[in-house]
């Protein structure tokens, strides 16, 4: 029995890498941002975005990205016109902050078989192809500054032996083949010989121990094979192939060197070339495909996956790998949607498939997305009978990863790196000082207060708000710290409030409204003006600034990250 490991980009980002779309975004605005301070021309269009630039663009705004970009056009400085696939991504992640590129442009497409669409699909593969090589840019500079450190958990659970409870009600006599094979003494050590050789974590095996348990279970009836479901080695999967749907090569790292057992399948492409990323649709299931296929254009199936896909071996080897034997799916990091129906629809449905295990995401808040998963899978069954026997009950699983970062930290030091991690934008590759500089106003506040009298519920709410006079602290922190760079020697009077709101993007921060008023996280600083009351800390960070000891640890931080280039 083999087993299939979907890896997504949940994956990557439980290795630290920013590979999200909605990361993704945010640099290209950054990108975009840059581009404006040094630009030459009065008009640039990338292809996915033309800005007009009308009126000298001043350098002392605090917002960042999107935003700043905004801001611009608000105030007649720039005129900027999105082109279809990028304005209905925009919208999607205005609302959201998330976004899915494949399913904008499979809309896009299918509304572009109608009466006067709004980009025509010639138009709109033109437009993919540039967000494509922009995609494949940003990925290679953050791959190639990130090193991967190996989870050891992921690992154990990639390499981990067969469990007879994760097996579908339909391959139980699949899982009593597997048993009877593996109580011959040859067949056991052909498949344990290639972990024991090639994989560290298994190195503690022993050859006799193996074998006094084959006696031992010989003696017996074999039934006890069925009531175990603990790791013993003897069902250790015949070969295993890691499904790789990211660009990276993050899972990469978790191959023994050498092996025939185990390989990874780049389904997508990879960072090595541009030209064999795999970025489009694959949902041949749904009702519109099937007016695109039938239209006499080829250009409308250019990126279909399933067509992407005979330009490499790679779907080929999956489906020879899917005939050799029954096999188990692993999914980790994947979500399972539409943009890959057609494909999961042969893994997940194929005769040999006897069990679909997902290693959900855990918050922080204790909620984790395994019923998303589930739903998602759902769609990719037209057997719902098999999907309901197939997919692995919830008891039965387990987190990607055991404890989220914030529970292996101790507090302070997951504060730091938070601080460390705050998103900030470049102006002429110095990264802007504005969010420290505001934390660093705060703390100053706060040690002013003399809070470290208190205990953390003696705060109301643990807010500061303008009562406490925040703006003549960012002043102070701003005099005091501007000289070190140039770019940031001026002093905007509404650059507070622009820092206020884009602060939200913070795990550990919220913007508070005045009672009964509505804030929404919006370019319209005037709303958000209005609304603006204070500012909500987590109570842990609120726990550790009125600590003198802790507060000035942080503190030093946030002086560090400061200094241009920090």
């Amino acid at each position: 029995m083999n087993r299939i490991v979907l890896i997504g980009n949940g994956f990557d980002l439980a290795h630290g890498l920013k590979t999200s779309y909605a990361d993704f975004i945010n640099w290209y605005w950054e990108k975009w941002m840059n581009k404006l301070f040094v630009r030459s021309e009065t008009i640039i269009d990338d292809g996915l975005c033309k800005i007009e630039i009308l009126k000298n663009i001043p350098e002392d705004y605090s917002l960042e990205g999107y935003d700043f970009v905004c801001i611009l056009q608000e105030q007649s400085i720039i005129k900027f016109t999105l082109y279809a696939l990028l304005e209905d991504i925009m919208k999607i992640y205005n609302h959201s902050n998330w976004v899915d590129i494949e399913g904008v442009y499979y809309k896009l497409l299918c509304e572009s078989i109608k009466e006067n669409p709004r980009v025509t699909h010639e138009e709109l593969n033109k437009q993919l192809d540039v967000l494509t090589q922009k995609l494949y840019e940003y990925l290679t500079l953050n791959n190639n500054n990130h090193k991967i450190e190996i989870n050891d958990s992921i690992k154990k659970k990639i390499y981990e032996s067969i469990k007879k409870h994760d097996i579908a009600v339909e391959a139980k006599q699949t899982f009593r083949d597997l048993i009877a094979e593996r109580m011959e003494y040859n067949k056991i050590f052909d498949v344990i010989g290639s972990y024991i050789n090639e994989l560290s974590m298994y190195k503690s095996i022993h050859k006799y121990d193996v074998e006094d348990h084959i006696k031992d279970l010989q003696e017996k009836d074999e039934s006890i094979w069925e009531m175990r479901n603990n790791d013993t080695p003897a069902l250790l999967p015949n070969s295993i192939m890691l499904v790789n749907f990211n660009y990276t090569h993050t899972a990469d790292t978790y191959l023994p060197k050498f092996g025939r057992h185990f390989r990874i399948n780049h389904i997508h492409g990879d960072l090595k070339s541009l030209n064999s990323m795999i970025l489009g649709y694959g949902d041949e299931l749904d009702d519109c495909y099937k007016e695109i296929s039938n239209k006499n254009d080829n250009e409308y199936l250019r990126n279909v996956k399933s067509i992407k896909y005979l330009e490499a071996s790679n779907y080929r080897e999956l489906l020879q790998f899917i005939d050799s034997k029954p096999y188990q799916i692993y999914i980790m990091g994947h979500s399972c949607g539409n943009s890959d129906r057609t494909l999961l629809n042969t893994l997940f449905e194929h005769k040999n498939c006897v069990s679909i295990k997902p290693f959900y995401y855990k918050k922080e808040d204790g909620t984790d997305n395994y019923t998303d998963i589930i739903q998602n899978i759902s769609r990719n069954f037209k057997d719902k009978k098999s999907l309901r026997d197939r997919v692995v009950n919830k008891k039965l699983c387990q987190p990607l990863i055991e404890k989220t970062k914030k529970e292996t930290l101790s507090s302070l030091d997951y504060y730091i790196d938070l601080f460390r991690n705050m998103k900030r934008s470049t102006i002429r590759g110095t990264k802007t000082p504005y969010k420290p500089m505001l934390m660093l106003a705060i703390i100053d506040l706060i040690a002013n207060q003399n809070w470290n009298k208190l205990n953390v519920d003696d705060i109301p709410n643990l807010m500061i708000s303008f009562n406490l006079n925040i703006e003549r602290w960012y002043e102070c922190i701003w005099q005091r710290y501007s000289w070190q760079s140039v770019i940031f020697n001026k002093y905007v009077s509404d650059g507070l409030l622009n820092v206020l709101h884009y602060m939200e993007d913070e795990p550990f921060y919220k913007l508070l409204p005045f009672p009964g008023k509505i804030y929404k996280s919006t370019n319209d600083m005037g709303g958000v003006r209005e609304a603006y009351y204070g500012i909500k800390l987590d109570d842990e960070l609120m726990s550790l600034l009125i600590n003198t000891e802790s507060r000035e640890k942080l503190k030093g931080i946030l002086e560090e990250m400061i200094e241009p280039n920090k």
